[in-house]
């Protein structure tokens, strides 16, 4: 797709930079705005074949018609196609062209009027496709970070507290139908949120890596074939489709659910690029560095040049570092930690606790010195209700829609969390379930399925963390995204 397409060579770009990475991405802005339709102050792309993006002729558009509410299109969607909106501002940050960010900014304008949300003012969203939703709303913020945009960036801001609100935000489950793509936007707009000083959402991101997204990721190549192995028999017909190496191609893939305790086969893969590039968001934004300074956000594994992160948690309060470079150190702590019971030492010597905000100050360091810091685990079972909120005029999922304030369906879990991790939940919704699906013939068939329990996470429960040697890569180079 054309918005993933520029952001890869962007990525590029930047790590080679090759002047060839950016005259292709040039020629490419050529072409978008030249197949842009144009009205007053903003600019559109037709839907094409798919909603998520578009498909132009040679021969031209087939209609210009302008979408004129958001549930439309075959993603079910007007606002999937902002990743090129997204893709063209990020550039522009990042290669400085202003003819991307000149469209991006007419798309922008596009993407906010009040035809497309529940509540234009505030980004409240009208439709049930969160992915779709979130497209925008974190195209609307690169854009409103690379013009310094107050307003936009206020209006991602409540885009974001919207989708929050939903489900359980404490684990990263925000509706029944969760998306590993709506949670991996999550942690993006998070970050970025975050990154522009609009918010402070560090918390949110931990409680979202830590949880959904991970349990998203089907890492098991023998619970995939027995999910593949419940279906109706494929037959294969190159070059549409192939099953050479398909389940071990699809290890590390992820998967929506229906549900917040079983990865259900109905809900299939999906979701393989967000899922994958918000792991590296996560990774990149576990430590940041300049001029000396590391600032550490996430208490999460990680080695770079400036640093090394060694977390004991879940499962003990923990944390190591080998500094390399840093003259200082800021290190958050967890919300759930009571700051008068956080112990610092270098090299074995007692340190001051110094505090700003929730960050611990280390000052002083002169490079090589071992830093450990100690608190102790906190346990928590909390009730949470998940619920669907209908603000729908027409929802995608071909469900009743409710007034305002009135839910299509509620359920309580109890959850256990070691900090920010949840280790176990309950009730567990039932694994064996149907599901409605296509045979050979194109006929639809209902088969009996069996999901896999997710957050299965006894060994967390335990009080000492494992320890295994392991060789671990240092990457020279972080690539703004």
């Amino acid at each position: 797709l054309q918005g993933r397409l520029i952001l890869a060579m962007s990525a590029w770009y930047q790590r080679d930079h090759d002047p060839a990475w950016k005259d292709r991405i040039g020629k490419m802005v050529d072409g978008l705005a030249k197949i842009a339709i144009y009205r007053d102050g903003y600019a559109f792309f037709p839907l094409g074949a798919i909603g998520e993006d578009f498909s132009y002729a040679k021969s031209g558009w087939k209609e210009t018609n302008e979408p004129q509410r958001e549930v439309v299109g075959q993603e079910g969607s007007a606002l999937a196609v902002h990743t090129v909106t997204r893709a063209l501002a990020t550039w522009a940050g990042i290669g400085g062209d202003e003819r991307a960010l000149e469209l991006a900014g007419k798309l922008v304008n596009w993407a906010i009027k009040p035809a497309f949300w529940a509540d234009a003012e505030h980004a409240r969203f009208a439709s049930d496709h969160l992915h779709a939703i979130l497209i925008a709303v974190r195209a609307i913020l690169e854009y409103a970070i690379v013009t310094n945009d107050e307003r936009l960036k206020e209006f991602a801001r409540d885009g974001y507290e919207d989708v929050r609100s939903l489900g359980i935000n404490r684990m990263g489950c925000f509706a029944y139908n969760t998306e590993a793509c709506a949670t991996a936007d999550m942690v993006a707009l998070a970050i970025r949120l975050s990154d522009a000083g609009v918010g402070d959402y560090w918390e949110d991101i931990d409680q979202y890596v830590r949880n959904q997204l991970v349990e998203q990721q089907w890492v098991n190549a023998d619970q995939l074939r027995e999910i593949a192995g419940q279906g109706p028999a494929h037959q294969v017909r190159p070059p549409r489709d192939t099953a050479e190496r398909l389940i071990e191609r699809n290890v590390g893939n992820f998967a929506a659910t229906l549900s917040p305790t079983v990865l259900r086969p109905e809900s299939g893969i999906c979701c393989s690029a967000n899922g994958a590039q918000s792991l590296y968001y996560a990774w990149e934004s576990i430590v940041r560095y300049a001029e000396g300074v590391a600032q550490i956000n996430l208490l999460m594994n990680r080695c770079s040049p400036w640093v090394d992160i060694d977390s004991y948690l879940p499962y003990e309060g923990k944390v190591v570092l080998r500094n390399h470079d840093a003259r200082r150190i800021h290190l958050r702590v967890p919300r759930w930690v009571d700051k008068k019971t956080v112990h610092s030492a270098v090299d074995g010597q007692d340190r001051r606790t110094i505090w700003l905000g929730n960050y611990l100050l280390l000052d002083g360091l002169q490079g090589r010195e071992q830093v450990t810091i100690e608190f102790p685990m906190v346990e928590s079972k909390e009730t949470h209700t998940l619920t669907i909120a209908s603000r729908v005029e027409r929802s995608i999922y071909d469900v009743p829609s409710a007034g305002e304030g009135e839910y299509l369906m509620a359920k309580d879990y109890t959850c256990h969390f070691k900090g920010n991790t949840l280790v176990d939940i309950s009730p567990r919704d039932n694994v064996e379930g149907q599901s409605r699906t296509r045979d050979e013939d194109g006929v639809i068939v209902t088969i009996a399925v069996k999901g896999i329990p997710m957050y299965k996470r006894d060994h967390y429960k335990v009080g000492k963390a494992p320890m295994k040697k392991v060789r671990r890569f240092v990457s020279p180079l972080t690539l703004a995204w």
